[in-house]
């Protein structure tokens, strides 16, 4: 059963258009002594899982004595560019409804993956080379 009476569900939840049905929640109603706090409880909607692989190779090579030595390294992080997806968004907006302007809705994007960038510091694959004198 739908929260939101009026609300049309999606054909399918999970996709980046929908990752959860956003008409399972309505905002709760007004409290008269400050904010108002609904009923569902903590972490009851899981996001998109994340995958990382991150790989490195080196190889030491040892010059004309045993102290001094040429090190080359190479570095690869989201080795299998794997695209990790951010949390879906996932709060109301402030505009009011058509139909009843005292009750607040949900954004135009409520419920939608907006970002393939993980918290905004996951890039895509990178790849990174160094050459090392030790001695």
């Amino acid at each position: 059963m739908a929260a939101n009476p009026g609300c049309q569900a999606p054909a399918q939840v999970g996709t980046a258009q929908n990752w959860f049905n956003q008409c399972a929640f309505a905002e709760p109603a007004a409290e008269p002594f400050g904010p108002a706090f609904g009923t569902e409880g903590r972490n009851i909607l899981t996001g998109p899982g994340f995958s990382n692989l991150d790989f490195s190779l080196s190889k030491s090579i040892a010059l004309h004595s045993e102290r001094h030595r040429l090190q080359l390294r190479g570095e690869f992080f989201n080795l299998l560019n794997h695209p990790n997806f951010d949390i879906p968004a996932h709060t109301f907006d402030l505009a009011s409804c058509a139909q009843n302007p005292a009750q607040l809705c949900p954004a135009g994007n409520y419920g939608s993956i907006l970002s393939a960038n993980a918290y905004g510091d996951k890039p895509p694959r990178q790849i990174q080379v160094s050459v090392k004198y030790l001695f």
